[in-house]
């Protein structure tokens, strides 16, 4: 199985941080693919905006679904968001659920913007 955790804590020795190593390490263990997202060592920004985007749909007048429809058309998501993106379909369900999945996850047509990571990108 294939699975993508996200791990959002300032402390890496915290508690959260030492439940987040042991479920890794277990399911590795039992032969799991693991890739885990540690949002505070990434610097994340959870705050959406032009930012997100390396194309620009309206320079006049910012709306973020117009924006991420425009990116998604143009491959245009900033690289880190597009990182983002590709593992959260690395872990894709079953062909019959992946139209479902990827309207829950995104409202544009980003989610046809995604690569499969490499063996590079998953460490």
């Amino acid at each position: 199985m294939r699975v993508f955790s996200v791990h959002a804590h300032p402390e890496p020795m915290s508690f959260n941080g030492a439940i987040t190593q042991a479920a890794t390490g277990a399911l590795r263990e039992a032969g799991h693919d693991v890739i885990v997202s540690d949002l505070y060592a990434m610097g994340f920004n959870p705050v959406s905006g032009r930012q997100n985007f390396t194309t620009v749909n309206n320079p006049d007048d910012y709306r973020q679904q117009g924006e991420e429809a425009h990116a998604a058309a143009q491959d245009g998501l900033a690289p880190e968001l597009q990182q983002e993106m590709d593992k959260l379909f690395w872990v894709r369900r079953p062909d019959e659920h992946q139209d479902a999945a990827r309207s829950a996850m995104v409202n544009t047509t980003a989610s046809n913007q995604c690569r499969t990571p490499t063996a590079d990108d998953t460490g």
